[in-house]
C-alpha cells in the first residue's frame, strides 16, 4: 500500500509529493531533502497495521492538503527508492508504479522475503533479546561472575555451557553473542573467518608453542577485555542505528542489484550526519583490535609474534606498531598475508576526512565530497553516495563480528593458559566438531 503526501518545507515553502510505502515495519525515520532551499526536513512515519493507518510527524515540514508540488520522493522505510526528482520531470509511468515493485524489481522476490524474515527476526531480537544481551556483556566486562552466570542461564543450556569459570563463561557470552546476531551476520563472510581460525590457530599453537603461548600471555586478560568492551560497544551502536540502515541492509540478500542500485538510488531513512559517528566510532574500535591480527600475521608469516612484517624501517616489533597513528597501522594490511582480511572493511581515508570534518553533503544528489588530507579543497577529491556509505557502515558491523571471532579464539587459549578446564560438555561438543586442541 503506497500513501500520497505533500510536504512543505518551513523554509522555502516548497513542496514535495512524498509517495510512502507502507510496509511491515511499525515505526520508521524519513528524510527528505528539500530540493530548493537545501534543509533536510526530518520525520517519523508510524503505521497500523491493524487498521490499516498511518501518521506522519515532521520537522522542518508540514502537512499540505492537495497534490501540488514542485518536487517528488518515493519513500521506504525498508527498501531502496528513487532519489529527489523534480516533478516535472517524473513521467507517468513512474508516477504509478509502485515503489515496492520497482525495489521488487531490483532485488527479487525469494531475496527479499529473506531480508524481510532477516529484519524482522532482528527487531525482535532487539525488542526481547537485546537488554539481556547488553547486561550479560556489562558484566564479563566487569568481570561480574556470579551475576553473569545467572544472566546467561536465562537463554542458555546450565548443561551446555555450565559458565563455571572464565574460559566457560566466554564460551556462554560468545554463544549469546551469536544467537543474537544471527539474523544479520553475513554468512559467507562469518562462515570464512571461523574456518581460518579454526585451521590457522591450532597450526600455529604446533608449530611455535613457545612463541604463541607468549602471543596469547601478552595479550592477556587486559586487552581481551578491552576488544571485548569495543565490540559491545560497536554492537550497541548498530541496536541505535538498525533503523537508519535497513535498506541498506537489503543489499545483502541481492548482491547483484547492489552493484546496479548503491549509486543510482537513494534512502529515505537517513541522511549521512546520522550515520557519521557511527562509522567513526566503530572505526577507532576496529583498528585498535589490529593490534591482535597483526601479532597473528607475524606469528604466522615470521615466526614471532611481535616481529613485524618490513613496510617502514621504524617499525620492526609490535610496540613500535602500537605507536603508529590509525591511518598508518592499516599500511600493514595490505592483502598480502593470511589474516590481512580481517581490515579489509577499514578505509582510512574516509575516517581521516569525517573525522576532520573535511567534506561535504550535497543531500538532493545524496552524495559526499571528501578530502582525506582532512581539509576542504586540499589534495584530491574523492565522492562516494549515500547507500555507498551506508554500506560501509555495514560492513565495518560485520568486520567486528570477524574481529570478535579472533578475540574469543585467543581468550579461549589464555584462560586455558592461566588453568581453567573446560566442561565435560565442551569436550564432547568439540569432539562432535572433529574440534582439535583449543578451537572448541
Amino acid at each position: 500500500m503506497t500513501v500520497r503526501q505533500v510536504i512543505q518545507c518551513d523554509v522555502c515553502k516548497s513542496r514535495t509529493l512524498l509517495r510512502a510505502l507502507l510496509g511491515w515495519l511499525p515505526q520508521h525515520p524519513i528524510r527528505i531533502p528539500c530540493g530548493k532551499c537545501g534543509i533536510l526536513i526530518e520525520g517519523t512515519l508510524t503505521l497500523n497495521q491493524q487498521k490499516p493507518d498511518c501518521h506522519f510527524d515532521f520537522t522542518n515540514g508540514t502537512i499540505v492538503p492537495g497534490e501540488e508540488s514542485e518536487f517528488y520522493l518515493e519513500c521506504s522505510g525498508e527498501l531502496l527508492t528513487e532519489k529527489l526528482q523534480q516533478r516535472e520531470k517524473v513521467t507517468d509511468e513512474s508516477a504509478t508504479m509502485s515503489p515496492f515493485i520497482k525495489a521488487i524489481m531490483d532485488v527479487g522476490h525469494e531475496p527479499y522475503l529473506q531480508f524481510r524474515k532477516a529484519t524482522i527476526g532482528f527487531l525482535a531480537s532487539i525488542k526481547e533479546f537485546w537488554p539481556n544481551v547488553d547486561r550479560a556483556n556489562q558484566l564479563w566486562i566487569a568481570g561480574q561472575s556470579n551475576f553473569l552466570r545467572a544472566e546467561l542461564h536465562r537463554y542458555l543450556d546450565k548443561e551446555r555451557f555450565p559458565a563455571t569459570n572464565r574460559l566457560e563463561q566466554l564460551r556462554a557470552i560468545h554463544q549469546l553473542n551469536l544467537l543474537f546476531t544471527t539474523p544479520i551476520r553475513e554468512g559467507v563472510f562469518f562462515d570464512f573467518t571461523t574456518d581460518l581460525l579454526w585451521k590457522e590457530v591450532p597450526e600455529l599453537l604446533k608449530l611455535y608453542q613457545t612463541r604463541f603461548q607468549d602471543c596469547v600471555r601478552y595479550f592477556g586478560k587486559t586487552l581481551l577485555e578491552d576488544y571485548s568492551q569495543r565490540f559491545h560497544r560497536t554492537l550497541a551502536g548498530l541496536i541505535e542505528h538498525f533503523k537508519f540502515l535497513i535498506p541498506a541492509f537489503s543489499l545483502s540478500f541481492a548482491p547483484e542489484a547492489a552493484t546496479l542500485s548503491i549509486k543510482e538510488k537513494g534512502m529515505t531513512t537517513t541522511g549521512f550526519e546520522d550515520l557519521k559517528q557511527f562509522y567513526i566510532d566503530a572505526y577507532e574500535d576496529a583498528v585498535e583490535i589490529l593490534l591482535l591480527i597483526a601479532a597473528l600475521n607475524n606469528l604466522k608469516h615470521r615466526g614471532d609474534f611481535v616481529r613485524m612484517k618490513y613496510i617502514r624501517k621504524d617499525v620492526t616489533a609490535l610496540d613500535e606498531f602500537i605507536g603508529l597513528s590509525k591511518g598508518d597501522r592499516l599500511k600493514f594490511f595490505d592483502g598480502s598475508e593470511e589474516f590481512d582480511k580481517f581490515a579489509m572493511a577499514l578505509d582510512s581515508r574516509i575516517r581521516n576526512a569525517i573525522g576532520h570534518s573535511s567534506y561535504k553533503y550535497e543531500p538532493v544528489a545524496q552524495l559526499v565530497r571528501y578530502y582525506p588530507k582532512g581539509r576542504i579543497g586540499q589534495g584530491k577529491e574523492h565522492t562516494m553516495f549515500l547507500t555507498e556509505f551506508a554500506r560501509l557502515c555495514w560492513n565495518l558491523m560485520q568486520n567486528h563480528i570477524q574481529l570478535n571471532e579472533a578475540v574469543y579464539q585467543i581468550g579461549k587459549c589464555y584462560f586455558i593458559a592461566e588453568g581453567d578446564k573446560p566442561s565435560l560438555a565442551t569436550i564432547r561438543a568439540a569432539k562432535k566438531d572433529n574440534a582439535g586442541g583449543y578451537a572448541f
